[in-house]
């Protein structure tokens, strides 16, 4: 923009409308468990449900972006499926003045071991893997993840049959048929299927992410990789799916996003490349009456818990991780 020093008069302007708004926008929103600057962005970060208020702003509407990721589903027990990551949604839209509720949903707990219930040996277990809970915002909602299923045997719930959510669980591969079973289903636009049993016994499946399938039978049963987005500045992924149980062969890794590492697992990283990585599933030998836990899905990260192994007693399932929404604008 210039002056005619002589006339005193406005010569051009080389500010537009669009731009003055970026360069003198006066936004004052509020809301969520942290808010943080990353460049010309800036980001509220909701962990737990509550409300993001829009009281002022330049222009006719807010332009925002926004991710949301369900809870992660609980992995299965006794050769337990994976279970399958938050659904998640990412996009943009515009907000007026105003206050709008924030539901963060929770992660579903692993099925209990029976032993840790006081229940006697043997294939008694009533209480499935539960799935995740979903996530609002702004009518938009994204799932929860299918929960893993446990033991085929007399499993009176599901014998054997993961859930369907956001991202689906994967089954159990306790079985000594060669029937095959499939992974619980993910939505559309939303996360991917859970792994596959296919026509093995002693293989679980792994539970589906947001981003890739989870790992089928006759492979280490690792979670489905979660979904990418940069929307806190960093390369982050979000709804990966938990691990099956080992068996016949080690357990499978959280999918990268937060997923939950399966029993007869190891030490390495479940659910990297996340915000609170995955806990990786407890050791234990092949071929064997193991009794170990599933680790948990990632806080926050909509990561699905990783599978229990065989056979009865401290071998739950690993809980989903709880998941999120975020929210950032140009506040300059």
């Amino acid at each position: 923009m210039g002056f005619n020093l002589n006339g005193n008069t406005l010569l051009s302007t080389t500010i537009t409308p669009e731009g003055a708004s970026f360069k003198h926008q006066k936004i004052v929103a509020s809301g969520g468990d942290a808010i943080t600057y990353n460049g010309q962005w800036k980001i509220h970060r909701f962990n737990n449900s509550g409300t993001f208020v829009v009281t002022s702003f330049l222009g006719a509407s807010l332009a925002i972006d926004y991710l949301i990721v369900g809870g992660g589903g609980g992995g299965g027990m006794d050769m337990g499926g994976g279970g399958g990551g938050g659904g998640v949604i990412t996009g943009s839209t515009t907000l007026t003045v105003g206050s709008y509720p924030i539901v963060v949903g929770g992660g579903g707990a692993g099925a209990p071991a029976g032993g840790e219930l006081g229940q006697p040996g043997g294939h008694q277990f009533t209480i499935r893997a539960v799935a995740g809970s979903n996530s609002t915002f702004n009518g938009l909602t994204a799932y929860g993840g299918g929960y893993g299923a446990s033991s085929v045997y007399t499993y009176t719930p599901d014998y054997g049959t993961p859930g369907n959510g956001g991202c689906g669980g994967g089954p159990s591969g306790y079985c000594n048929d060669a029937t095959s079973r499939s992974g619980g289903t993910g939505t559309a636009g939303q996360g991917f299927a859970g792994g596959a049993t296919i026509g093995s016994a002693y293989y679980s499946g792994g539970g589906g992410g947001a981003g890739a399938v989870g790992t089928s039978a006759n492979n280490r049963a690792t979670g489905g990789a979660g979904k990418y987005s940069n929307i806190l500045g960093r390369p982050f992924y979000w709804g990966g799916g938990g691990g099956g149980s080992g068996y016949s062969i080690a357990g499978g890794y959280g999918g990268i996003g937060g997923g939950g590492g399966a029993a007869i697992g190891d030490t390495n990283p479940s659910g990297n490349n996340s915000i609170m990585w995955g806990v990786p599933g407890e050791g234990g030998d092949t071929n064997s009456q193991a009794n170990k836990r599933g680790g948990n899905g990632g806080t926050n990260t909509g990561g699905g818990g990783g599978g229990g192994s065989h056979y009865y007693a401290t071998n739950s399932g690993g809980n989903g991780g709880s998941g999120i929404v975020i929210i950032r604008y140009k506040y300059k």
